[in-house]
């Protein structure tokens, strides 16, 4: 492994192959991962920061502690799909105003909408769950059923499934979709421009469709229903991701889908044609499913400039990876082109989204504590470009934003910063939440990640909320890094002399790195107004003699640090608790806790 490594620096924009060749040439030190992706100037918006609340409308504001987010991103909020569309037809909008509202007032501008989650009514019921349980509108398997037993609204059985009135294949009228579909596209479009509210104009299509085991317990059992599926039963590679049951549905459907709500909330399908025609589906290459579907000419409903975000995955696990290649592009193993996986869409679904999106938590991986690492690799393994890694997006793909639109430390039980296996436990360190909070901040951006949406502020162990993987509400550590980090950041570029410049790792002054060999003193370059400079910097070594925080410290009162000598350029430092100090004698202390050091005060 090089001795000096680089992560891209923030990519909302296309990349120049032309400044690929600079920067490999002028950089010769670089690792793979460095060479992978050019990354233009741009200034951090506020909308890189984002934030979902689970408790939603009642529970949104007013905050316990403030948010630096601008952008909402409305998932498990009390205003889902489920929820709203109480009946075919019949809408309650009040939680999303609501939610919008409050959300606006604590300073958030954006919204991402995640269009999930179908309601009961939407699913063919025979009878009732009790007499016939074989049918999808009686499946407790799905995320989000209440075990409680409720069978309605947000906690009824079946919301993995897409509407009754899509086929498998794709065909069928898909009425209710596009009606949920038009309804929310002028109910945000009207809420815009009124003003007052967080504008939603992302709308995520599916949430986490690789959560899908079709050999659950439940299909087992019932001798008269066998489900559509996307990559098989587990037994050759193409196996779901992990239990939840978040999409039980095909290809075919997800796409076709994706292109009526591209139609609906856009004024158009695909971004392409078929001859003079726009068209929803170009099933196996032949003529399509036929003339019902295409796209008319029509206003579009959703407000100006939205866009559409591809379903997530998780890239940690090869089965989210084959999942997003299938859904983009049906280029993964040898799908079935037939029942029950569908995947004769060919590149479709690339050509009807705008944004990438994956679910990223790198506590979630046996190395999760060294997340600088562990995000290069998943965003390598998507992008492509690092030696002879190819990713999964093909060339014109590879020029979308990439976003993170759920994030945080890991997905374990009980405790979500105890990880899944990860490196480290620090679900009762508030300094070590801290620390990855800001470092997963900065390591994002100078990736090329435009977005990430923390989940979540209100979780019953949030970390702001109680003790475990949100971030807001509390007061502490955690509430006041992520506040921090957001100053450092939103309006600087990561640039030096106005050139990109990613953040980037050499040997700390012991010469300790990893375990896997690489070094953890860590560098990241900024540039803003009023000819401001920043370098934040850290040291992420948390082996035997590792630069840790005891657990249950505060504000770095019992961390272990090492004195490091800085040029004399830098005159202040920032620390994650929003103290400016004097650097005397051109000497610092370095611990995991990222600090900022500066040529003049931030602001000034």
């Amino acid at each position: 492994m090089d001795s000096h490594r680089r992560l891209y620096v923030g990519l909302p924009l296309r990349r120049s192959v032309l400044s690929i060749l600079v920067l490999m040439l002028a950089l010769p030190c670089l690792n793979k991962l460095s060479q992978a992706q050019n990354t233009p100037s741009t200034t951090v918006p506020s909308t890189y920061f984002g934030m979902t609340f689970n408790k939603g409308a009642d529970a949104a504001s007013p905050l316990s502690q403030p948010v630096t987010e601008g952008m909402l991103r409305i998932w498990d909020s009390g205003a889902g799909w489920s929820t709203i569309e109480t009946a075919n037809g019949t809408y309650n909008w009040t939680p999303l105003e609501t939610l919008l509202k409050n959300a606006y007032d604590d300073g958030m501008t954006t919204a991402i909408y995640t269009m999930s989650r179908t309601p009961q009514w939407a699913l063919d019921l025979v009878n009732n769950c009790t007499s016939n349980p074989n049918q999808p509108a009686c499946d407790t398997t799905c995320n989000y059923y209440d075990t409680g037993g409720i069978t309605t609204g947000a906690g009824a059985p079946g919301q993995c499934y897409p509407p009754s009135d899509i086929n498998p294949d794709g065909t069928g009228t898909d009425a209710m979709w596009k009606a949920w579909v038009t309804a929310l596209g002028q109910e945000a479009t009207t809420l815009c421009n009124e003003g007052g509210y967080a504008c939603i104009k992302y709308f995520e299509i599916w949430n986490e469709v690789d959560r899908n085991s079709q050999g659950s317990s439940w299909f087992a059992n019932q001798s008269g229903y066998s489900a559509p599926y996307m990559l098989g039963n587990g037994t050759s590679g193409h196996g779901p991701q992990n239990n939840g049951n978040s999409y039980r549905g095909s290809y075919a459907q997800l796409v076709r889908m994706t292109q009526d709500a591209r139609c609906l909330l856009m004024g158009q399908t695909s971004l392409r044609t078929k001859g003079s025609t726009l068209y929803a589906i170009d099933n196996a290459g032949s003529g399509g499913v036929g003339s019902y579907e295409e796209c008319p000419t029509t206003t579009a409903k959703g407000p100006a400039g939205s866009e559409i975000v591809l379903p997530s995955s998780h890239p940690q696990a090869p089965e989210g990876m084959n999942t997003t290649q299938n859904i983009l592009y049906c280029s993964y193993g040898s799908p079935s082109t037939g029942a029950p996986n569908y995947c004769n869409t060919s590149n479709d679904e690339a050509y009807s989204i705008d944004i990438i999106n994956m679910h990223m938590k790198p506590g979630n991986n046996s190395d999760g504590w060294y997340e600088e690492d562990e995000m290069l690799k998943q965003y390598c393994a998507v992008e492509g470009g690092c030696d002879s890694e190819t990713g999964i997006l093909q060339t014109r793909e590879q020029g979308f934003p990439f976003w993170n639109d759920e994030s945080g430390y890991s997905g374990a039980n009980g405790d979500a910063w105890n990880g899944a296996g990860g490196a480290m436990s620090i679900g009762q360190n508030p300094d070590m939440q801290a620390s990855f909070i800001a470092r997963y901040a900065l390591t994002q951006w100078s990736l090329g990640i435009g977005n990430y949406d923390w989940y979540a502020y209100d979780l019953s162990n949030s970390i702001n909320g109680g003790s475990a993987n949100g971030t807001g509400s509390q007061a502490g550590d955690p509430a006041l890094a992520e506040t921090s980090v957001a100053t450092w950041l939103i309006g600087q570029t990561m640039t030096s002399g106005g050139v990109a410049k990613p953040c980037s790792a050499a040997s700390d002054p012991a010469g300790k790195t990893d375990s896997n060999g690489n070094p953890t003193l860590w560098t990241c370059s900024l540039q803003g107004p009023n000819s401001f400079v920043g370098e934040p910097i850290w040291d992420s070594f948390a082996g035997t003699g590792g630069y840790t925080c005891a657990s249950g410290s505060y504000e770095g009162d019992n961390c272990t640090y090492y004195t490091y000598t800085v040029p004399s350029t830098w005159h202040f430092y920032r620390d994650l608790w929003g103290n400016e100090t004097a650097i005397t004698n051109n000497q610092v202390q370095i611990s995991n806790l990222p600090i900022m050091l500066e040529n003049k005060r931030l602001g000034n």
